[in-house]
């Protein structure tokens, strides 16, 4: 009847330009990262003096883990490898990027240690690292993950574990952040589970 409601999914660059599009009313539903919706409810960060205390959470999908893949004949074995490295930690203005950027800060790793940062959209992270353009890039989804299993079928490429005591330390403090596992055998590549957040 006339008073349903009807939506056109739209894509968009991703968290942060959601939530700017509920601010300003160009969306009226919108998907978000619940780390990105927490910082903005709360204003902080890109939504300083600008809290968005009505924003209100109608469902959770799924945990998103920050997930770190690398070349297999890279050498790394540990996110300490990553000095003198190009590493893609995702456009600036991406959710993707604040988040890595607030784990990384959080664990004390400066990316200024890495040889080179590339910005990548996700959905060109593969074809990057497949063709040794790169040799790391973090990415944010959930698991298990079609594309990032096809690329580890495709490719030399391996996931590797972001744990340690200042990952627990990071965790234990944070608001946002727990840790996570991605089981064992998610993918044909790891045999183990892969820890991180």
């Amino acid at each position: 009847g006339p008073q349903d409601l009807r939506c056109s999914p739209e894509p968009t660059p991703g968290s942060q330009y959601n939530l700017l599009g509920l601010r300003k009313g160009e969306l009226d539903f919108a998907f978000v990262q619940s780390d990105w919706q927490h910082r903005a409810y709360e204003g902080v960060g890109p939504f300083a003096g600008a809290a968005m205390r009505n924003l209100r959470s109608v469902m959770s999908l799924y945990a998103e883990a920050v997930t770190l893949v690398v070349r297999g004949n890279g050498g790394i074995g540990s996110i300490d490898d990553l000095t003198g490295r190009a590493v893609d930690l995702g456009n600036p203005s991406t959710a993707r990027r604040g988040t890595i950027d607030r784990v990384l800060r959080g664990i004390g790793v400066a990316p200024d240690t890495f040889g080179r940062i590339a910005e990548l959209s996700t959905a060109a992270v593969g074809q990057e690292l497949c063709a040794g353009r790169i040799d790391a890039a973090f990415i944010v989804i959930g698991h298990p993950n079609a594309r990032l299993g096809e690329t580890l079928r495709r490719c030399d490429l391996r996931l590797v574990s972001l744990d340690g005591a200042e990952v627990r330390r990071f965790v234990e403090a944070s608001e946002d952040f727990e840790s996570y596992a991605i089981p064992a055998g998610t993918y044909a590549a790891e045999p183990e589970a892969v820890r991180t957040v």
